[in-house]
């Protein structure tokens, strides 16, 4: 448009009132790549003096601790990208504050790889299993509060939002916070449990739910 500025251009102007969500989006899109790239650099091939195949099987099945962490974070980091994504799915602009939430969950969610890389070496250690489940609910607890900050009073979203799902989804997301809450409590007597029970929670958040059956509703009517 004529006589606008670099910075006008840069940054689109809702009609509705807000800033356009598409920068939140690709900056969420870039850090969830990196952070899940990051998280096999920590599971290196075993170096074995003995080049029998047998030698290397069991230097193989020695690293299973960390390439069983480095599968559990992937599929828990790729939960937290689907939920933050399902989120845009009715968040259709932005403000600063919600900008500045983004920022905070992407910090924790920076710091998967290196709490992945402490539990790997250390599974039976409760610091490093707490530590990690502290970071997870820090981080589904800052998305649960993007999602609460964004729907009140449809600030964010659009009109024909429909409460119970703002009301579904947000019980939705305080689950996670509730199982890894209760996961570390074993982690001083019972890490393996713990740890399992940190599995979970991106199958739980997997299964089926009302939301999901109103996004396909949506998709029917369009």
């Amino acid at each position: 448009m004529p006589g606008t500025s670099p910075i006008n251009r840069e940054i689109e102007i809702q009609p509705t009132g807000g800033l356009s969500s598409a920068r939140i989006e690709a900056l969420a899109d870039g850090l969830f790549a990196i952070a899940m790239t990051l998280l096999i650099f920590d599971l290196k091939a075993p170096t074995i003096t003995d080049r029998s195949p047998l030698a290397l099987a069991h230097a193989v099945l020695a690293i299973w601790p960390q390439a069983a962490c480095f599968v559990m974070s992937f599929i828990t980091t790729a939960t937290l990208w689907v939920a933050h994504r399902g989120q845009f799915h009715y968040i259709v602009r932005t403000d600063r504050p919600l900008l500045w939430i983004n920022i905070v969950f992407l910090l924790l969610v920076s710091i998967i790889p290196f709490v992945t890389s402490l539990l790997g070496k250390y599974p039976q250690n409760a610091f490093a299993i707490m530590l990690y489940g502290a970071n997870m609910v820090l981080a589904v607890i800052v998305l649960w509060y993007h999602w609460r900050y964004a729907t009140q009073q449809h600030r964010l979203t659009a009109r024909h939002l429909n409460d119970e799902i703002v009301r579904v989804q947000s019980r939705r997301i305080l689950m996670g916070p509730c199982i890894y809450l209760f996961a570390m409590a074993f982690a001083p007597r019972f890490p393996v449990v713990s740890v399992a029970m940190y599995a979970l929670v991106p199958i739980a958040y997997a299964l089926p739910s009302s939301v999901d059956t109103h996004w396909h509703r949506q998709s029917h009517h369009a």
